[in-house]
């Protein structure tokens, strides 16, 4: 078995946890109008040519720019960011 690590971005309020609760994650971050999936692709870029481990990379990235800086919300809060990790067992072929 390999142990891999999958990462998501999340804000510190955010109560849901975007890994086995997505659609709540989701409708939470929306209806708060911190649009963190648009915010972290507008940040980070990917490409077709791109190995997985680049694109994961290049996500880690723009989700630590958003830890750094944070964000404006559409109410005028600053929104705080926080990583969640989860290991994942993957078979090893």
């Amino acid at each position: 078995m390999n142990n891999n690590k999958t990462i998501r971005l999340t804000s510190i309020d955010n109560p849901y946890d975007p890994f086995t609760h997505w659609e709540q994650w989701y409708l939470f971050d929306m209806n708060a109008g911190y649009n963190t999936c648009g915010r972290l692709a507008s940040v980070t870029f990917l490409s077709e040519s791109m190995t997985n481990k680049e694109q994961n990379e290049a996500l880690e990235e723009g989700m630590e720019l958003l830890i750094k800086t944070g964000c404006i919300s559409k109410n005028g809060n600053v929104v705080e960011y926080k990583k969640v990790i989860k290991n994942v067992q993957t078979p090893l072929y």
